[in-house]
Parts: C-alpha cells; structure tokens; sequence
C-alpha cells in the first residue's frame, strides 16, 4: 500500500487536470481505454485464480480477436466487401449441396400433396448415385424426425 501512495504522491495532478481541459475529447478517450484495460485485467486475474493462465490467454484472444472483427465489418467498405464474400461462400456451398438433375422435380419444402411410398422409392432410386452426395459415408445433409411407424418402414424399405 506504501507503494501506491508513494506513486500516486509522485504524478502530475495539475499538469493532468490541465490537459484534460485543454483535450476533453483525448482525456475522454483516455479514460475509456484505461477503464477498458481494467476491466479486461481484473477479468483476466478472477479467470486465471479459478481457471489457469491458458484460460486466461485464450480468453484475452478472443476478447481482442473478436473485437478487431466487429470493427473491420463496421468500418466504411469493408463491411459490404466482407458480406460479399460471405454471400459468395454461402451461396457456393447451397449450389454444391443443391444439385439440378435434368427432368428432376427440386423439393425445398415437404410437397403439398402427399407422396405414395412408390414415388418416394422410385425418386430415392433415381437419386441414389447423383454427383456430389456420397450418403453412404455420411456426406449428406438433412433433417430427421420421426414421422410414426409407416415412415420407419418406409425408411428401412429405402435403405434395404
């Protein structure tokens, strides 16, 4: 505690005080980024007390990472550039998942009309081999639910 005191006796206070009334908006900003710098350290000693120093680190990582993340999508241009981009992955990825087989119907939503089990068989036929779905080794994205015991049977009829 001798220590801090001594410190404290030792600063500037007029020559602080000044400056803050000479730069209200730098002595604003200052205080902002010193709170911000608390916060983060006093976090970073409660995690590092219960969870360790790699905790801690990887803590402060994300914390930084996170934050320069949000204000590169924010900052004028970049943002639009960066969604872009994102739209393109998006958009590739729904193509290469999505494929259009000539004469084939494209179902992106459950049919109205119910389908009879020998439609369903007969489309799962036609379909079995199609380019980019390697099912058999679980490369294929879908839902499950349980639809009752005539779709269980269906399910083990398709897969037989």
């Amino acid at each position: 505690m001798t220590n801090a005191m001594s410190t404290l006796a030792r600063v500037d206070w007029q020559r602080m005080a000044s400056f803050a009334v000479a730069n209200p908006r730098q002595a604003l900003i200052n205080t902002a980024v010193a709170y911000f710098i608390f916060r983060q350290v006093t976090k970073g000693i409660k995690t590092m007390s219960v969870y360790g120093l790699q905790k801690v680190l990887t803590h402060l990582w994300r914390a930084v990472a996170g934050g320069l993340i949000r204000t590169v999508r924010k900052a004028p241009g970049t943002g639009a550039v960066l969604q872009r981009s994102i739209d393109k992955v998006v958009k590739d990825i729904e193509k290469s998942m999505n494929v259009d087989l000539p004469g084939e119907t494209k179902y992106e939503t459950i049919p109205i009309q119910p389908m009879t089990d020998a439609e369903i068989l007969a489309i799962l036929k036609r379909r079995q081999d199609e380019p980019g779905v390697d099912w058999r080794n679980g490369r294929a994205s879908g839902s499950v639910y349980h639809g009752g015991e005539e779709l269980a049977r269906l399910t083990n009829e398709a897969y037989a």
